[in-house]
Parts: structure tokens; C-alpha cells; sequence
């Protein structure tokens, strides 16, 4: 659902759904309530996460196909995303 598309953004960019939902000019808690619930979000929240995230791809945003990002040189983990166990000597 776009929704879950939606918070996958706000985790990845590390962005709080109440500041956006100010920003926005939504609702406080609509977000939550969305994820909830499983609501479909209206056409002027995904235009505004559009503007808002330029690098996100729309089609992804939408549908769920391809990938979330236009430009992949954004996603630099911080950590690494798999623990790698030390060798062991034999």
C-alpha cells in the first residue's frame, strides 16, 4: 500500500511523521492512522511527498514496482547491513 511506501520514506530520510504532517498541513496523527488502518492516502499527500522527496520514485511511490530511488548514489548506510562474523583459523 502507499502508505507503508510512504513511512518506508520517513524511515529512510529519518523524518518524523508529525513534522511532516505540520508541514503538510494534515492532521496530527494522520499518518499514524493511516498506517493503522491501512488507509489509502489522497492524490495531494503523494503530490506533496513528491515535491518534498525528489529523489523518491514516483512509479515505486504509487505502485510499488522498481526501485524507491531515482538516484541510488543517495542510499550510503551509515552501518554496515550485515554483521560479518570474524574468520576462523583452522
Amino acid at each position: 500500500m502507499t502508505i507503508d511506501r510512504i513511512i518506508q520514506v520517513f524511515d529512510f530520510y529519518n523524518v518524523k511523521k508529525t513534522a511532516l504532517e505540520k508541514e503538510f498541513g494534515i492532521g496530527n496523527g494522520y499518518f499514524g492512522k493511516m498506517e493503522r488502518n491501512k488507509g489509502d492516502v489522497g492524490c495531494s499527500i503523494v503530490e506533496k511527498m513528491f515535491y518534498k522527496f525528489p529523489n523518491v520514485s514516483l512509479q515505486w511511490l504509487i505502485t510499488g514496482s522498481g526501485v524507491m530511488l531515482k538516484n541510488s548514489d543517495e542510499f550510503k548506510p551509515k552501518t554496515s547491513l550485515f554483521i560479518q562474523e570474524p574468520e576462523e583459523m583452522y
